[in-house]
């Protein structure tokens, strides 16, 4: 399984991927710093799964999700940021998210979440993933309440 991070902050970006690949030792992770060179990775991989920060200097991560969704066809998106605002919920929803993280929720939900695309993937083949949006934000709006 390839993750993709895009994260500006470089200490989160690094503890992120060192606890995912500590937990997760299988997986390729690629991280990035900025949306532009996400976009042009992108244009050339297509990984499983996407990490994206809600605020990415003076790009949106949410405005990303939609080029995510357009350029891999069938990456999971996870936005994972600091800020857990129902408007934020609401826009990565709408724009295609597939799941939302505060960066603060414990390692092992998001190692269980990584672990359900794995099974998903192993079981149904990319082609026939189930839908998650729903799901994997409501989730979440019912923890954080």
């Amino acid at each position: 399984m390839q993750v993709m991070i895009i994260e500006d902050n470089p200490v989160f970006l690094r503890s992120f991927s060192s606890m995912l690949q500590q937990h997760l030792p299988s997986i390729e992770i690629i991280g990035t710093d900025s949306a532009q060179d996400a976009i042009a990775s992108l244009r050339t991989l297509v990984p499983d799964l996407v990490f994206i920060d809600v605020r990415l200097g003076k790009y949106s991560g949410l405005d990303l999700i939609k080029q995510v969704k357009t350029l891999t066809g069938q990456s999971v998106v996870a936005v994972l940021t600091s800020f857990d605002l129902p408007e934020y919920r609401s826009m990565a929803l709408e724009r295609g998210a597939d799941y939302f993280f505060t960066k603060d929720v414990p390692a092992a939900e998001i190692v269980e979440c990584i672990k359900q695309e794995l099974l998903c993937q192993s079981l149904l083949g990319p082609a026939n993933q189930p839908e998650r949006t729903e799901q994997g934000i409501a989730h979440l709006q019912r923890r954080s309440m």
